[in-house]
């Protein structure tokens, strides 16, 4: 396949889904463009669209679309306008070629020929395969230009039995490629089918992922919310601790003034201890000092008591003398002495001061 690429000066590129899905195919695509042949991509079914390289390709060159049926004739002549093109861009046809005044009705027989083979077999893109449409195009080249075709085989072969042989290799070609294409197509249902079982196989392990997910979700979220009861527990111990703390050092602070006020009564007890002691011993001093006052006082009432009673003694004989002095004068003179009556009252008055003093 690699040499039939390098012995092309242009490739026809037929895309179909089944020709982006074959790794062969896209090789060869990319193994023209890197060798720098001319590609002409060929657009085989209407709702292909090609993706990844080939999609790169086909963006940077001109397409013929060759699914429509009523424009069929009309997109062939483009392609081999493009083919005619190439040729002439690689100097292998002169750029204003003489013409044939024919070879329009030339061209439109041969199509006329093969037009009921085309409509069967080629325009349905179920149908259309890439062997199918070469066979067509071969026969074409061979038609319109058989020049061209005898310089690819000249290329393609350096003796005149290959030159003969050609048309058997291809068919044999052909049939290989057929015959490959049958087990390229096998091992794409094989492959497809693998496929499905891997997507099964990734749904299937996507569930169980996912559950699995869901399981850890919902086991981190019981975990969270242990974590939450354990740090509200631990929150609660905390503020109990807290409240104890607090309770502790209130106590702390209560039992401390309790004490305080203890030792400030104390302080005050013993001052006023102190103070009743002193007051004591003042009361002690004073009591003494009463006392020896009473004595002194009891020792002068006991002078004066007696000086009193000496005086009362001396009173009391006084009167008596005045008595007898009166009672004398009375019955010598027989008169009545205001005066001497006088004194007398004040001397009774005051023995009586006397006696009461003495009984205080």
């Amino acid at each position: 396949m690699g040499e039939a690429v390098e012995n092309s000066y242009v490739v026809l590129l037929c895309m179909t889904d089944g020709y982006s899905k074959s790794a062969f195919c896209t090789k060869e695509a990319k193994y023209a463009v890197e060798k720098k042949i001319p590609v002409i991509p060929c657009m085989v079914e209407k709702t292909f669209r090609p993706s990844g390289g080939l999609g790169i390709i086909k963006s940077d060159l001109k397409h013929i679309k060759l699914f429509d049926e009523d424009k069929f004739d009309e997109n062939f002549e483009e392609l081999i306008d493009e083919i005619n093109a190439i040729e002439i861009g690689l100097g292998m046809k002169s750029a204003a070629p003489i013409m044939d005044i024919d070879f329009r009705d030339h061209f439109n027989a041969f199509i006329s020929e093969h037009i009921e083979s085309i409509r069967n077999c080629h325009l349905h893109r179920e149908n259309l395969t890439e062997n199918e449409f070469g066979t067509i195009l071969y026969k074409l080249i061979q038609a319109f230009s058989p020049e061209t075709l005898e310089s690819f085989q000249n290329d393609q072969s350096n003796s005149v039995d290959t030159r003969q042989l050609e048309t058997h290799d291809n068919n044999h070609l052909i049939q290989h490629l057929l015959e490959n294409d049958k087990k390229l197509t096998e091992l794409v249902r094989i492959q497809e089918e693998i496929y499905a079982r891997n997507q099964q196989y990734l749904l299937e392990y996507d569930e169980r992922i996912a559950a699995f997910i869901r399981f850890q979700e919902q086991t981190n979220k019981n975990f969270m919310q242990q974590q939450i009861n354990q740090n509200e527990h631990l929150s609660s111990l905390i503020h109990v601790q807290e409240e104890q703390q607090r309770n502790y050092a209130y106590l702390q602070q209560s039992q401390l003034f309790n004490q305080n006020q203890q030792s400030i009564q104390l302080e005050y007890r013993q001052q006023d201890q102190e103070k009743n002691d002193r007051i004591s011993e003042q009361l002690i001093q004073h009591i003494q000092q009463l006392t020896e006052l009473i004595v002194k006082q009891q020792q002068q009432h006991a002078k004066d008591t007696e000086s009193l009673h000496q005086l009362v003694n001396q009173s009391l004989e006084n009167n008596n003398q005045y008595f007898s002095l009166l009672h004398v004068q009375h019955r010598q003179a027989n008169q009545f002495d205001f005066n001497l009556f006088m004194k007398l009252v004040q001397t009774i008055i005051l023995l009586c001061t006397l006696l009461a003093v003495l009984k205080k």
